[in-house]
């Protein structure tokens, strides 16, 4: 059986700052963007394994949560980078929604210092455990401080992803055969209508539109990004595919989790 770990405790040290504090809650989408409806958290092991029977999930009445971040940071998250992803997902969503006959590439503007930063932080926000891997002691300074650079060896990418399931995946060690990969790489997820986000320390996704093309641009900074409509991949891409892969994962793995509308909700 594999049950749900969120944790729920009124105070403990923050995921991003590290400092011993009362804890909030944190978004996943984040709040102000698209609707925050009741949904069903279930482990991702379900997902990737198939199976149904022993699984445990847990109710949440306005989407996936986890109570880990103090409110220091909850502010910054919710005022510099909150708002541009937010912006980002309601313009995006409107392309995949309108009856409008659209060319397969837009180039739409937005801030993606500011997205790269709110992805990362929200990234560090949904690991149950405090345990300050590399990756987490790596980008938490660019969160906490926008004048921060963002880390050479972090690669995020995004595409289209038009489904309800939500889907947040921590510390994943994939060895990925179609991309010509010997050994492993780590790549975390996060993904909720309209877009998909994946961070990895190595650049094996280059068919993908890159954020961090843009990582040298201040959060201030706006420039126009494509939105290539015509490219939706599977929902469980690439943590679940056809082609020979092979997955490993530690405690985040265990806890990260898909997220579905509620039953009666859908």
């Amino acid at each position: 059986m594999h049950y749900i770990k969120i944790r729920n405790q009124g105070s403990g040290n923050c995921n991003i700052c590290g400092k011993a504090a009362p804890l909030t809650w944190d978004h996943i989408p984040p709040r102000g963007g698209i609707d925050l409806t009741p949904v069903e958290m279930r482990s991702i092991f379900q997902l990737l394994t198939g199976a149904t029977e022993g699984y445990k999930f847990v109710e949440s009445q306005n989407g996936a949560k986890y109570r880990t971040i103090c409110k220091q940071c909850n502010e910054i998250m919710g005022s510099k980078y909150d708002t541009v992803i937010n912006s980002f997902a309601i313009s995006v969503g409107k392309y995949l929604r309108t009856a409008l006959t659209l060319p397969p590439v837009l180039n739409h503007p937005t801030r993606p210092g500011a997205l790269i930063r709110g992805i990362l932080g929200h990234l560090i926000a949904v690991k149950v455990q405090h345990d300050q891997v590399a990756f987490d002691k790596n980008v938490a300074p660019a969160v906490l401080d926008e004048s921060s650079p963002l880390p050479d060896d972090v690669f995020v990418y995004y595409w289209l992803y038009p489904y309800e399931t939500s889907i947040v995946i921590r510390d994943l060690f994939i060895s990925y055969v179609p991309l010509g990969v010997k050994g492993f790489f780590l790549c975390h997820l996060l993904k909720y209508f309209p877009v998909a986000y994946l961070v990895t320390d190595k650049p094996f996704f280059r068919s993908l539109p890159e954020l961090t093309n843009y990582r040298a641009l201040s959060p201030r900074d706006e420039v126009a990004i494509p939105i290539y409509l015509k490219s939706v991949m599977p929902l469980n891409w690439p943590e679940t595919t056809d082609d020979c892969h092979v997955l490993l994962g530690g405690e985040s793995l265990q806890n990260s989790v898909f997220a579905v509308p509620k039953r009666g909700k859908r």
